[in-house]
């Protein structure tokens, strides 16, 4: 690249990607009353959105550490 400009570009779709990804797992959990029927799909659903969740956040965590060191 000639500029930096695209780097910040690409860095900021990144981290939107993720925090987008966090968000939709988060609502996942909040609207799993209404979007399943038995206990147990509720369970196993919101057992996958937590997973995916804490994954997204540690990812979300170690991109900000790689780039704000003096963090």
């Amino acid at each position: 690249m000639r500029t930096t400009r695209g780097q910040y570009g690409g860095e900021g779709y990144i981290m939107a990607g993720q925090a987008l990804f966090i968000s939709t797992a988060f609502l996942v959990m909040i609207k799993a009353d209404a979007l399943f029927k038995t206990t147990l799909q509720r369970r196993v659903v919101i057992g996958a959105a937590l997973f995916c969740a804490m994954g997204g956040i540690a990812t979300y965590v170690m991109c900000y550490r790689i780039k704000t060191p003096w963090y």
